[in-house]
């Protein structure tokens, strides 16, 4: 597989997209967004492996990109530490709310 230039690419379906860690295998093992036998991740590894590796300036801006959208929608609080992670893990967080954000997001 050669590498998606987006997230909506990577995150193209729901068995692409996982909660609680940034990526798991096909066992749903926790492994690094980055690890040849991840097949799944959440929000903020998908943004990681398209546009990291972390804290590159276009790994910041996506994440800019993401919180503007959750901010514009009150899905995230000023006073959250991480509010891509808190979104992408709340219970009320589907696939079709996810890339909802990702497409408003452009990323």
């Amino acid at each position: 597989m050669s590498k998606p230039t987006t997230v909506r690419e990577l995150l193209s379906s729901p068995g692409k997209w996982c909660k609680d860690e940034m990526a798991k295998n096909v066992d749903g093992d926790d492994v690094d967004e980055f690890h040849p036998e991840a097949c799944q991740w959440c929000l903020l590894g998908a943004i990681g492996v398209v546009y990291g590796p972390t804290w590159t300036p276009q790994y910041d801006e996506a994440k800019r990109k993401v919180l503007k959208v959750l901010r514009s929608r009150r899905l995230a609080s000023r006073d959250c530490l991480a509010p891509t992670s808190t979104f992408n893990d709340a219970p009320t967080t589907d696939f079709p709310l996810l890339r909802s954000v990702i497409e408003e997001a452009g990323i």
